[in-house]
């Protein structure tokens, strides 16, 4: 099952419940669903399938969205900690390969200095600011582009076992089962909040 396959079967029956409360007003689960179908479409058209998308964001909702829209369209997730000194952050985003940079408008500006200083031949998206109105609420990926639970969707740096940073690739299956194994060793319930 992929991811957001998953969230849609968990959230089926709570959707006019808070997905989450951001800066005072709270979004609908029904609201956040549509708002990742819209982006999956637009993001599509935008970037394409199978690239490799560094995230330079701070917390914002649009992370939320925006990271299951892109596993939506076969798109690989690396993130990037915006604190890294800027050769740091331009090393990650060239070792992993990354064709896009995903942005929250609090770091547009670094951003932008890292891009331009760093001589980062990539496109920087302002997540915050897509939206996808004109399309469905409803995604359907082409069949020659359908996902499958086993495409990698996330790339984690990790400092490796020799000391030397490594990337380790997870799966839609993989993070559902870390997702479920949490779930069951924390006993999550359905009016838990998890920060």
């Amino acid at each position: 099952m992929l991811l957001a396959q998953a969230l849609l079967q968990n959230l089926a029956k709570n959707q006019t419940r808070p997905a989450w409360r951001w800066l005072g007003k709270e979004t609908l689960v029904k609201d956040m669903l549509q708002s990742i179908s819209r982006l999956s479409y637009l993001y599509q058209h935008e970037i394409g399938s199978e690239q490799r998308v560094a995230f330079f964001a701070g917390n914002s909702p649009a992370v939320i969205t925006t990271f299951f829209a892109l596993t939506n369209i076969k798109t690989v997730i690396i993130p990037v900690d915006p604190s890294l000194p800027p050769a740091d952050a331009a090393k990650w985003i060239r070792d992993s390969k990354a064709t896009h940079l995903a942005i929250t408008s609090d770091l547009l500006n670094q951003a932008r200095e890292l891009v331009q200083n760093e001589r980062l031949n990539i496109p920087i998206i302002e997540i915050e600011k897509k939206r996808g109105g004109e399309y469905d609420t409803s995604f359907t990926p082409p069949p020659e582009n359908t996902p499958k639970e086993t495409d990698v969707i996330l790339l984690l740096r990790t400092g490796g076992t020799s000391g030397k940073p490594k990337f380790v690739a997870f799966t839609h299956k993989q993070l559902q089962a870390a997702a479920m194994a949490v779930k069951t060793h924390y006993r999550y319930m359905p009016t838990d909040r998890v920060l």
